[in-house]
């Protein structure tokens, strides 16, 4: 008989509190979420083509402004 292994993720959590997803990304956590590669969302952040927020010296990207770009962009499928 098989058995089956739930790989349903397990929320972590700290101090009492659930878990939250980081409103805020920086590049290498944008390119993850997104898919796309780090270099491709800093010339993307960089030519403003979405808003950023600095931080000293790091530079993050809301990610409901990512959101928004990605939506923005969206191409219907094109038939040829």
């Amino acid at each position: 008989m098989s058995e089956t292994i739930d790989k349903t993720p397990v929320r972590k959590r700290t101090k009492g509190h659930e878990a939250v997803a980081p409103r805020m990304f920086d590049y290498h956590q944008a390119a993850a979420y997104t898919g796309l590669s780090y270099w491709t969302i800093r010339e993307v952040a960089l030519r403003g083509m979405f808003p950023i927020v600095r931080v000293g010296r790091r530079i993050l990207i809301d990610r409901k402004d990512l959101d928004a770009w990605l939506e923005a962009n969206k191409e219907q499928e094109r038939i040829y």
